[in-house]
């Protein structure tokens, strides 16, 4: 199979998965898939009839492999929590219960490393006041080793969640979505008189409250949409054999 038909495979699928997840029927044998300059899938929907859709896939190989890391890391942090024993402050004092613990660790720090300095991690948390959110100073703690694998440890309080919640990130926008890319599609002239929507997704992502990246795309995407041919957008997080889930829609009839 060649790059173009793979790329097409791959694209039915996810149109497919996210048609239902948008709770779009589509009508049997009605989807077609095309070359440029024609959009990349014509399918007719009941109730809102035939429309064409244009795809745009916004992860890379570097972005899966920072999510990668960063799962990693939360997930090590997680496990490693877990197993503290009972008598460690951490787990009798329970002050982080309900704590969500945003750690920026430097770009090139790995995971090996981070797992030999976790335990200056724990001493860092263990000197945190009851009730306290902010930053942490870690040159005035216990631990000043952190300086050498962290920029700094945030802790707030997040209610009704069985924490501690760790949010490792980065100091760098790597594994972020480009722009860039995605602006070519609003400024490119298309082959069609059909409603027109953009479908821009991920494959299991992995979200996280600093992704501030979303809410770029979203800025841009109502500032430029007005001027293409496209009168709908989705952000679509695509998860092959289940659900998916629509971070974003910005849609005008017939789509909604």
């Amino acid at each position: 199979m060649n790059n173009s038909n793979k790329q097409k495979e791959d694209e039915k699928k996810v149109f497919e998965q996210f048609a239902k997840t948008a709770s779009f029927s589509i009508i049997p044998g009605t989807l077609i898939q095309d070359d440029p300059p024609n959009p990349d899938i014509q399918c007719e929907i009941e109730v809102i009839g035939k429309v064409e859709f244009e795809l745009r896939e916004l992860e890379d190989q570097e972005s899966r492999a920072f999510f990668a890391h960063r799962i990693g890391i939360q997930k090590l942090l997680r496990q490693e929590h877990d197993e503290l024993p009972e008598e460690h402050i951490l787990k009798s004092s329970k002050r982080l219960k309900y704590s969500n613990i945003r750690i920026r660790i430097k770009d090139d720090v790995t995971e090996y490393v981070f797992r030999k300095n976790l335990k200056y991690l724990w001493t860092l948390l263990s000197e945190v006041p009851d009730g306290y959110e902010g930053k942490l100073d870690i040159r005035k703690s216990s631990a000043p080793v952190l300086l050498n694998i962290l920029h700094f440890v945030e802790v707030f309080t997040v209610k009704n969640v069985n924490g501690p919640i760790f949010c490792p990130d980065s100091a760098t926008s790597i594994g972020e979505p480009s722009w860039d890319k995605v602006s070519e599609k609003f400024h490119k002239t298309y082959n069609t008189k059909l409603p027109l929507g953009l479908l821009l997704h991920l494959n299991n992502y992995p979200a996280f409250p600093d992704d501030s990246w979303i809410n770029k795309f979203i800025e841009n995407i109502q500032n430029e949409i007005s001027n293409s041919q496209f009168i709908a957008c989705w952000i679509y997080d695509f998860r092959e054999n289940e659900k998916g889930n629509i971070l974003f829609k910005l849609v005008n009839p017939p789509f909604q």
